[in-house]
């Protein structure tokens, strides 16, 4: 991702689109991974 965000970076030279899309991305991982956790059976082996 930071070769990507850097390229980005290099082409707009703009630094806010990026935070919003770090702070998307790490939104959404924070809020699937425990229905991923919950959907795969994942959860039951780590006590949830």
């Amino acid at each position: 991702m930071g070769v990507v965000f850097g390229a980005v970076y290099l082409r707009y030279g703009r630094v806010m689109p990026l935070v919003i899309a770090h702070f998307l991305l790490d939104a959404v991982a924070f809020l699937a991974f425990p229905l991923v956790l919950r959907l795969t059976g994942v959860s039951a082996l780590i006590g949830g």
